[in-house]
């Protein structure tokens, strides 16, 4: 009489690939480790984890726009002083009292912020990128594409605002009150840009 052993150990069989499968999602912390465990589970997971990984990359590139800003906030908030500064020896230079070696002593200061402010404005990096520039930076903050899902930050061209005052000449006096206005519009204006 012939005994039939495949069964029992076609049941042990299944069992150990039972331990296996446990032993897999226990080691993975998984209930799903692949297709065969839940194919419609598998597809959600991949979704669920593949927009997760793309919302924690979104938050990054918040952070760098955060970080974008600061920079520039930080560097238009020196050259605003600086031309609080030009304002002030504008005002000093439009003095009638002023002998003009006195004014041409407040020109060289003036030049030199000028000089200074230029510099600032042309150095300013993010990245490697100039902050400074007309171009507009756009920010992935979200899972799609569409136009919801970015945020678009405004370049802001200070070169241009900066050169306006730059070539004023207070050594005289009609210069200086000239100056004095056109320092008192740029401050304005960057101001204004900072707000934006």
């Amino acid at each position: 009489m012939a005994v039939n052993n495949s069964s029992p150990i076609r049941n042990l069989n299944n069992a150990l690939k039972d331990v296996d499968e446990s032993n897999s999602r226990l080691a993975s912390g998984k209930r799903i480790n692949k297709a065969a465990d839940d194919a419609a589970g598998l597809a959600i997971a991949v979704a669920l984890a593949t927009d997760t990984v793309t919302l924690q990359a979104a938050s990054r590139n918040i952070d760098y726009g955060t970080s974008l800003n600061s920079i520039a906030d930080a560097a238009a908030g020196q050259v605003s002083e600086i031309g609080t500064r030009m304002a002030e020896l504008a005002t000093q230079a439009s003095n009638g009292v002023l002998s003009d070696e006195q004014r041409g002593a407040l020109q060289q200061e003036y030049s030199q912020l000028a000089q200074e402010a230029q510099r600032i404005v042309d150095s300013t990096e993010f990245n490697g990128t100039k902050v400074f520039t007309s171009e507009t930076v756009t920010f992935q903050v979200g899972t799609g594409s569409d136009a919801d899902s970015q945020i678009a930050l405004k370049g802001t061209n200070l070169a241009s605002v900066v050169s306006g005052v730059a070539g004023a000449d207070i050594s005289t006096q009609e210069g200086a009150k000239a100056a004095l206005d056109a320092v008192k519009g740029f401050v304005a204006d960057l101001s204004s840009k900072r707000g934006e």
